[in-house]
């Protein structure tokens, strides 16, 4: 057989940024833990985190840019499409206040209780997607700046261990995070596009729907998805010794004792094209229940 032999027509080329560097993470904290009570202490604590250098994908043949390489030299039709270049353009910024509480082990019972608030922006939050481009405009990166794909507002985890008078070991887990951001257009159209963030309103079905017909950019990540997860979780084990040497430990453990839907709705894009590591989606797990025994010698 005998191979087609010919130019390609105007093919996609990736390439990286001859001042691309890699990104950068500056950190810090500081908080106060205090003991208010014996065996009880509070804390608080700021974390903040400035990310340089993030990775960017953009369009180096845009056509808002001229697509100055879609043709050849002197003018000839022999250019290329898409000019994928990776650089470091981009930035994020992570701010959070933690309060806690904490009860060590006396009396029979301990426990610890952290609530977060915090406030994730970036500019671009599309470091393994090399097949799509999150900004609206090339020449105005700035209006991509906002809440990020990580955020979370509120954060709330807990715990409390307790053993009661009949030797049984009651252990109660208990966490919540708020919901996500997501890009919203009002009705689904373009020309509605808002920052309203009313339940009628819809995915944006790509970065290009954020622009008004006036030209304006709106914000992106102003909604939230249906994504806040909620779940208690309780184990009762009790320790019953057969001798001198050898005990053993019936275990129950319910997990999301209150049956919270849980949605998994971790993914920005479609899931076929993700590439954040999103292993799961859809439905989250429903109460379930689970026995076990340990022996001990």
């Amino acid at each position: 057989p005998q191979a087609q032999i010919g130019s390609p027509d105007h093919p996609d080329v990736f390439v990286f940024d001859k001042d691309f560097q890699n990104p950068r993470t500056y950190s810090g904290s500081i908080g106060v833990e205090r003991e208010v009570a014996p065996n009880l202490a509070v804390l608080v604590q700021y974390n903040h985190s400035k990310g340089v250098h993030v990775t960017r994908f953009v369009n180096g043949n845009d056509p808002e840019l001229g697509s100055p390489w879609s043709s050849g030299l002197n003018g000839t039709a022999n250019g290329i499409g898409t000019l994928t270049v990776v650089d470091s353009s981009a930035k994020s910024l992570y701010d959070g206040v933690t309060f806690g509480l904490t009860r060590r082990w006396a009396n029979n019972f301990q426990g610890q209780v952290n609530y977060t608030m915090s406030w994730d922006r970036s500019d671009d939050d599309n470091e393994r997607d090399p097949f799509s481009f999150r900004y609206v405009s090339i020449r105005n990166l700035l209006a991509e700046y906002g809440y990020s794909d990580r955020d979370q507002r509120h954060r709330l985890n807990g715990f409390l261990l307790w053993r009661t008078p009949g030797d049984v070991n009651v252990n109660l887990r208990y966490s919540y995070r708020s919901a996500q951001p997501l890009s919203y257009c009002a009705r689904g159209v373009a020309s509605y596009c808002t920052t309203d963030t009313t339940p009628s309103q819809t995915p944006f079905g790509s970065a290009s729907d954020r622009k008004r017909p006036d030209g304006s950019i709106v914000e992106r990540n102003t909604g939230r998805k249906d994504n806040t997860y909620s779940a208690l979780d309780v184990r009762l084990s009790r320790e019953f010794r057969t001798g001198t040497r050898v005990s053993i430990e019936p275990i129950v453990e319910v997990f999301n004792v209150l049956n919270s839907k849980n949605l998994l709705v971790p993914q920005v894009t479609n899931l076929i094209f993700n590439f954040d590591g999103t292993v799961r989606a859809g439905l989250g797990d429903p109460r379930q229940a689970q026995l076990g025994l340990r022996v001990i010698w």
